[in-house]
């Protein structure tokens, strides 16, 4: 039991980080929300896409990162590879 607490010590924390994180930015834009002022919702809008894109950005580079550290080559692309597949491209 004492090795799973140490196991699992930071994955509190940082669920704790996450939530209070959350917490943060949920009570800050309901602030701007209720603030009434338009100039001042879309400006927060801009700032949350831009975080948003941010974010993932930074997770697709740790996970390439990772895969390169480990040589994980699962789910890459490969530029000679031929297949074809139907899909809607969206413009980010």
């Amino acid at each position: 039991l004492f090795y799973l607490a140490m196991l699992l010590g930071p994955l509190a924390v940082l669920a704790t980080s996450a939530t209070q994180f959350q917490s943060g930015l949920a009570m800050a834009t309901q602030a701007v929300g209720q603030s009434g002022d338009e100039e001042l919702g879309a400006r927060a809008a801009e700032v949350l896409d831009r975080t948003r894109r941010e974010l993932y950005r930074m997770l697709a580079e740790s996970e390439l990162d990772r895969d390169d550290a480990t040589g994980d080559t699962v789910g890459t692309w490969d530029e000679d590879e031929d297949d074809v597949t139907d899909g809607e491209i969206i413009d980010d």
